[in-house]
């Protein structure tokens, strides 16, 4: 126990830290209009990365709270998708763009997508110090779509306030893990928005979710199955913990970019295997821990 309060303790002294570095590194890029600075801070929006976060949250903190964290970023990517092609406003003129986009302008996916992930997490773990980290993230990344022109600030505050709600909802089914029907209802939809904006809106993005999505979802029988080892996985030693996370991120990483470039279906075959080895990490355990 000791031990415990003494690495939350320093966990939250680094939030602090981290906090207010990156509060220091906003105000100087308001008052410069740094371009480079602001290139880098819209890459924290993408939806990628939080993917990768919420498999850290899968694999040291809890299988449950990581599997949900990835189902908030995956359902606002689609949802942010269909409101795009719904309320189909304009962006900023295209001359004016310091980085590339795509599709309409509100509401804004980057913000939409933090937003969704940070209200999770900071409404699972509820730290004043996270709370201060989300919210100077979650402006930062807003504000670097406007400053890179690629969004205006009311498809920004569309996707804080979106982001927001959908973050929450999640939050809310989580607290009912127990009730396989509840639990049902926020895949489904993700599949349902994803079915729509693939057929409709031709987008290649939420088939990609599609797909991710239903490697995923093994994460259910996985539960039934394997309630035992599970159990233990949450008591497993850090180094393993670390070998598996890095084996799992690696490999992911490895099959979207050697599929990048392939056709359609063995792309989209790639996502389907990367959500099988996410919610299949726990079983490595099997392979690297004797119970």
């Amino acid at each position: 126990m000791f031990l415990w309060c003494t690495i939350v303790d320093r966990v939250d002294k680094l939030f602090i830290v981290f906090s207010i570095t990156v509060s220091i590194v906003l105000a100087t890029g308001f008052v410069t209009d740094y371009i480079v600075f602001w290139k880098i801070l819209t890459l924290l929006g993408e939806e990628y990365l939080y993917v990768v976060i919420s498999l850290f949250i899968y694999v040291f903190y809890s299988i449950d709270y990581g599997f949900y964290s990835m189902l908030s970023v995956l359902m606002s990517g689609v949802l942010s998708v269909y409101l795009k092609n719904v309320f189909h406003t304009q962006r900023p003129p295209e001359s004016l763009w310091k980085v590339k986009a795509e599709g309409y302008g509100f509401p804004s996916g980057h913000a939409m997508v933090s937003t969704s992930f940070y209200t999770l997490v900071s409404s699972i773990y509820r730290r004043r110090t996270l709370y201060l980290l989300s919210t100077i993230l979650v402006l930062g990344i807003g504000f670097s779509r406007v400053f890179l022109r690629v969004h205006y600030l009311c498809d920004v505050v569309g996707g804080w306030f979106f982001g927001f709600v959908v973050g929450f909802v999640v939050y809310l089914f989580s607290k009912y893990e127990s009730r396989f029907v509840l639990q049902s209802i926020l895949p489904s939809m993700v599949f349902i928005f994803g079915a729509i904006n693939w057929v409709f809106y031709n987008s290649i993005v939420s088939i990609r979710i599609f797909y991710l999505l239903c490697g995923l979802i093994t994460y259910y029988p996985l539960k039934l199955l394997f309630r035992d080892r599970l159990l233990y996985l949450n008591k497993a030693c850090f180094r393993v913990k670390a070998m598996v996370y890095v084996f799992i991120v690696v490999a992911v990483v490895a099959l979207t970019i050697l599929t990048r470039d392939a056709c359609l279906y063995v792309n989209l075959f790639s996502y389907l295997i990367s959500g099988f080895l996410i919610a299949l990490t726990p079983l490595l355990y099997t392979v690297l821990v004797k119970k």
